[in-house]
């Protein structure tokens, strides 16, 4: 029986209003990097999603250090401008607040495992009420490692003490939210978007929505 549903937070329940920006490959263009978008994306999250930091400019500085980009003053606000365009602003989707609602309704424990930096979230709480329904929101700042490493969701396990079966995890990444959950004998739904598809599925897991 499922007692802990746990989802994605990107691309899943809400969406960066800048997310058609591609920082990354903006970030690559503009300082003529010989780096590929998808590596710059791990640099980005392996530095600013996995610490606490105290400032913006701390965690952009140490960026582009990783990077290859000369830290710079100039540079590094360049870098800032760029991504504030990325995280514009937050929306949540249509479903996600009905959805919560039921699910809270008849008492299931609801959490968010995200690869999320703490300015990310500092965003979340200002345009969402999301974390109002979360019982266990796991950021990857706060844990030190992102999606997919296992510590992140083992530590959900830790903090909950639920196991593996009774857990089922929701996302749009097939590698970080379906994969690596069923190598840890989680459930795992893959969301593409289909909101009637997804409802099926948690139905079929005899989750109650109603």
């Amino acid at each position: 029986m499922i007692k802990l549903i746990v989802f994605d937070l990107w691309a899943t329940l809400a969406k960066r209003d800048g997310i058609d920006f591609h920082f990354a490959l903006k970030i690559v263009e503009e300082f003529k990097l010989d780096k590929l978008e998808a590596d710059v994306n791990d640099i980005f999250r392996n530095t600013v999603k996995t610490r606490r930091w105290e400032t913006e400019f701390d965690a952009y500085i140490e960026f582009a250090r990783n990077v290859g980009i000369e830290p710079t003053k100039e540079n590094t606000f360049k870098i800032m401008k760029l991504r504030k365009i990325a995280e514009s602003n937050v929306m949540v989707y249509d479903f996600v607040y009905p959805l919560f609602k039921a699910l809270k309704k008849n008492n299931y424990i609801l959490s968010i495992i995200t690869n999320s930096s703490i300015f990310e979230k500092e965003l979340l709480e200002k345009n969402t009420r999301i974390l109002d329904y979360i019982d266990y929101p796991l950021f990857s700042y706060e844990i030190g490692a992102v999606k997919p490493n296992p510590m992140i969701y083992l530590e959900l396990q830790r903090q909950t003490m639920i196991l593996a079966d009774e857990i089922v995890m929701i996302g749009d990444n097939f590698i970080n939210d379906v994969l690596t959950p069923k190598q840890l004998n989680w459930n795992a739904i893959h969301f593409d978007g289909d909101y009637n598809r997804l409802k099926k599925d948690l139905e079929a897991l005899g989750i109650n929505l109603k």
